[in-house]
């Protein structure tokens, strides 16, 4: 009975710690939704309070910003451009270079040919006179010498196959040659397009700064600029927090995918259009099951999402994340810790692009400005400390600077609230 007693004290001893800590949990993430909706209050009061302030000067201003992000945009394929260009460019010299190295082999072994025709001449010559050697060399090629039947005949079976050899690799020469003028035109042609694209990206980039500073010049202006960056935060904020939702929806149409192939397949007139359905069906249930794979277990902590970072803006500075810099424009962005890669793609222009991971039934963390095209896709299972891209995607945000999030969710995925980072990076 005493045994009895002493293990029911230890069990309602742990009960009630679990309860409390439970309890406790239940309170921190009740803070943390009553922060993220206060939050939300104070952005949406904000905007009210700048509208009413710009009133009827505020659609001229609009249009300005909505130039800028056009300028963003045009900036950005610009971008783009350059670095297919640059990839074009690199590619077309190492062709070059191959093409050089393939006509330096062919020259040397003309070369070495010619030294032994010349000997097969004097050769000749010493047998059977002037007349034969004279004929040999004054012939261009294997044409001239087919043409001349009676002096060919005279050649030895071994002779005749190195002329022809010789022929044979003059040819190739040409072609060598003739391929590797029109590479270094393609060249030349792609040099001027990078020029005139790097042109046309200074000129952009001057516009923009331009325009910018237009608008930051005036009080107006930059209560404009704030009340944009306050919508875009509340978009991109949509965006991050929809993608466990989306990964559902993408879940779903894989599944219909794959049993639709089935079906298809099970009806089809021909085995080799059954077996193309089978592969789609395969590949789409390859997919889900990346999609579905179960989480990671947490390496204890988290890290930096970038070297040696700088807390520049704090949440609530500007939203509900916050801005991180690095000395390193370009610099790589690792995963804070193991996890899923829920959410991958392009946001805008002004932002570049995002990556979502989830790290636990209860936490994910996106990361923003970066390049195309980020280094993980959705349902890739990430390290921490994995390069999931590179900083610089959005025009409007300096090239060393990401933007992180930190989400907290419902144990089956969907959003609750974005919570403060800074406490979790240890800042």
């Amino acid at each position: 009975m005493r045994r009895y007693s002493l293990w029911l004290s230890i069990f309602m001893l742990f009960f009630t710690i679990g309860l409390a800590q439970e309890s406790d949990l239940q309170k921190q993430l009740e803070g943390e939704v009553a922060d993220y909706q206060s939050l939300l209050e104070e952005r949406a009061s904000e905007l009210s309070s700048i509208e009413e302030t710009l009133g009827t000067t505020a659609n001229q201003l609009n249009e300005q910003i909505a130039q800028r992000d056009s300028l963003s945009e045009d900036l950005s394929s610009l971008k783009s451009e350059k670095k297919e260009l640059e990839a074009s460019l690199a590619d077309l010299e190492a062709q070059l270079a191959d093409t050089q190295s393939q006509t330096a082999d062919l020259q040397d072994e003309i070369a070495q040919l010619k030294v032994r025709v010349e000997g097969i001449l004097i050769n000749m010559y010493k047998q059977r006179g002037g007349s034969f050697a004279s004929t040999l060399s004054q012939a261009k090629n294997f044409h001239d010498l087919q043409v001349n039947n009676y002096y060919l005949s005279l050649l030895a079976e071994q002779d005749l196959a190195l002329i022809m050899q010789l022929d044979t690799k003059a040819k190739d020469l040409a072609t060598l040659q003739q391929e590797q003028s029109l590479q270094l035109a393609n060249l030349d042609a792609k040099k001027t397009e990078l020029s005139d694209n790097e042109t046309s990206l200074v000129a952009k980039q001057d516009e923009l700064k331009s325009l910018i500073g237009n608008l930051q010049s005036s009080q107006e202006g930059q209560l404009a600029l704030r009340a944009n960056l306050l919508k875009e935060q509340s978009n991109l904020e949509n965006s991050i927090s929809q993608a466990i939702e989306k990964l559902e929806q993408e879940k779903e149409r894989l599944r219909r995918e794959a049993e639709d192939k089935r079906r298809q397949a099970a009806s089809a007139g021909t085995e080799a259009e059954r077996q193309v359905l089978i592969a789609e069906a395969e590949k789409a249930e390859t997919r889900l099951a990346a999609l579905g794979a179960p989480l990671p277990a947490l390496t204890s902590g988290y890290i930096y999402p970038i070297d040696s970072p700088t807390l520049v803006s704090r949440y609530k500075d500007i939203g509900s994340g916050v801005i991180l810099t690095t000395e390193l424009a370009g610099a790589a962005v690792r995963a804070i810790n193991k996890g899923i890669v829920r959410e991958m793609g392009f946001f805008s222009a002004n932002d570049g692009y995002t990556v979502t991971i989830q790290h636990s039934e209860s936490l994910s963390s996106s990361y923003v400005n970066l390049q195309a095209t980020p280094l993980v896709d959705v349902g890739d299972v990430v390290e921490q400390g994995q390069i999931i891209g590179y900083l610089g995607g959005g025009t409007l945000t300096p090239p060393n600077a990401l933007r992180f999030y930190m989400i907290k969710t419902n144990a089956d995925g969907s959003f609750v609230a974005f919570t403060d980072p800074a406490g979790q990076l240890g800042f």
